[in-house]
């Protein structure tokens, strides 16, 4: 099953530049993976995007194997190292900050882990913290599934809805293809931009069209949100990763994509490998509330 991407449309009229931040974490070195990211961003001043997503887990890399190996990493929602960083960039770049990490909740029964991520508004503000909804394999050896997908009404930017990787795939690979649980929810919720880390693996299937045949996906599985009778448009920014990590590829593609009918928009894209900021302007819905 394919679905067919239309180009950049030239005629938008509330437009906001909405970015990307793709690299190749290395695997346990946060302080590492923070400076590429620092790096990557240094050329960027306030004005130049309006929000900003990273990847899933974007400073620890992605694979562990148990609570015991991921609890050196693991971060408090409020305190923690990401949050802190996401802070620092919110405030200077005047930007919506997203970003992945793994974090630890303290309960009666012991520490409990989610693989999870932080929004941080433009003054540096923690707007909440997303908990991954449907666990990859991966996931289920260290993290708690969260309570529930998210969508919310944010100042500025409208209905804003969270998601993080394997959220877009049927719950555990075991539910019918046809229920798209994420999409039919952020439907239900009026969810105008969508923003979405992911650690996304490459398809072993298209290895020739690994970019476009990733986007496409995406985009399948979020179909329902395409031709809904909400006003406005419901945008995807999805920020992946690249690289290869204790044996797994990773796709990049990360992508800005309006969900216009009757076919997507593709307004940008980052290659597999590439190393990059990505910023596109796309029009956001803005919904009053």
């Amino acid at each position: 099953m394919r679905l067919k991407l239309g180009k950049m449309s030239l005629a938008i009229i509330t437009c906001s530049p909405l970015a990307c931040c793709q690299f190749a974490p290395h695997w346990r070195d946060p302080k590492a993976n923070m400076r590429t990211a620092d790096r990557l961003l240094q050329q960027y001043s306030p004005g130049d995007m309006d929000v900003l997503v990273l990847p899933e887990m974007a400073f620890t890399g992605y694979c562990f194997t148990s609570a015991v190996d991921i609890h050196p990493f693991a971060e408090d929602a409020e305190t923690g190292e990401t949050v802190k960083w996401a802070t620092r960039q919110a405030k200077r770049l005047n930007a919506f900050v997203m970003v992945g990490y793994p974090q630890i909740v303290s309960s009666d029964n012991g520490p409990l882990y989610y693989n999870s991520a932080c929004l941080v508004d433009r003054q540096g503000n923690l707007v909440t913290t997303y908990q991954k909804r449907f666990l990859y394999q991966v996931d289920e050896a260290w993290a708690q599934e969260g309570p529930a997908f998210k969508s919310m009404y944010i100042e500025g930017l409208g209905q804003v809805g969270l998601g993080i990787c394997m959220d877009l795939n049927p719950y555990q690979f075991k539910a019918e293809f046809h229920e798209f649980e994420f999409a039919k929810y952020h439907l239900e919720h009026k969810t105008e931009l969508l923003l979405c880390c992911m650690s996304w693996v490459a398809s072993k299937h298209d290895p020739e069209d690994q970019v476009m045949s990733t986007i496409e996906y995406w985009a399948i599985r979020l179909s329902p949100l395409i031709g809904h009778k909400l006003d406005g448009k419901v945008v995807l920014v999805a920020s992946n990763r690249h690289g290869t990590e204790e044996g797994v590829t990773y796709a990049g593609a990360s992508c800005v994509m309006s969900l216009n009918p009757p076919r997507p928009v593709l307004h940008d894209y980052l290659e597999q490998n590439e190393t990059n900021v990505l910023i596109a302007e796309a029009d956001v819905g803005r919904s009053d509330h």
